[in-house]
């Protein structure tokens, strides 16, 4: 029987053993090339997501420390009350405030030693609430403010029940409001920036590697510096101003 023959056709010939060496090489190369190339960009994104979820966070908690510091009780003293303004220390701020803008006003006088009193809604509050009674100290002086600060212990209708009794009397249309507890306080331990509010404690920011506050005048100088996630991007200070309203 005959070999079989593969008929060859005028030009046609292998490749040589060189000129596959040489593609295989050339794509060698460019897969090199190109997978340097992702390497290098995946890199650039990961930094750059870094860097954004730090100035998120910052922004996060120091809009957070804005706002609620606008809110802060400025000059009103009274017995049961947190000490008025905004107590600063250097890794830590604190101060009393209607957060929620939480405020109603008493429907009828509120005798001095009474437990209770009543206001035109008390749907504001909850039990356990500190609430803080304004009234006036000289009624020659209208400006002269007293209060006094008492934890809620039952609410039924619109008649609040205090813990304690009242100190004074409060007149018809006396302002009642919620009086918050606000702390923030940096643990350099663990790196995060704390905030608590009425005893309730939550973190507010993560790789926290600084926390300052300063005051200038009426001018608070909040400031944060933040460790990104991605060790390869250093560290990031940010610093806010807050202009504190006068609330006399």
């Amino acid at each position: 029987m005959n070999a079989l023959r593969f008929k060859e056709f005028p030009g046609q010939r292998g490749t040589t053993l060189v000129e596959c060496l040489i593609a295989t090489g050339i794509g060698v190369a460019l897969v090199a090339v190109f997978g340097h190339t992702l390497i290098a960009h995946q890199a650039a994104y990961r930094d750059q997501l870094a860097r954004l979820n730090a100035t998120q966070e910052a922004d996060f908690a120091l809009a957070l420390i804005t706002d609620e510091l606008h809110t802060a009780v400025q000059a009103i003293h009274g017995e049961g009350c947190p000490e008025p303004g905004v107590q600063i220390q250097s890794s830590q701020i604190s101060f009393a405030a209607n957060l929620y803008d939480q405020t109603t006003e008493l429907r009828e006088q509120a005798p001095s030693a009474q437990g209770s009193f009543v206001v035109r809604s008390s749907t504001v509050f909850e039990v356990n609430d500190v609430v803080m009674i304004v009234g006036v100290g000289d009624p020659a002086d209208p400006s002269d403010d007293v209060a006094e600060c008492r934890a809620i212990e039952e609410i039924v209708g619109d008649r609040v029940t205090v813990h304690d009794p009242l100190s004074r009397s409060y007149p018809l249309g006396s302002p009642v409001s919620v009086l918050n507890r606000v702390r923030y306080v940096y643990d350099a331990h663990r790196g995060r920036l704390m905030r608590s509010q009425d005893g309730s404690s939550q973190r507010i920011a993560q790789g926290v590697t600084a926390f300052s506050v300063e005051g200038e005048g009426p001018t608070i100088v909040v400031s944060l510096g933040l460790r990104a996630s991605n060790p390869a991007v250093r560290s990031r200070t940010w610093q806010r101003r807050v202009v504190l309203e006068d609330r006399r």
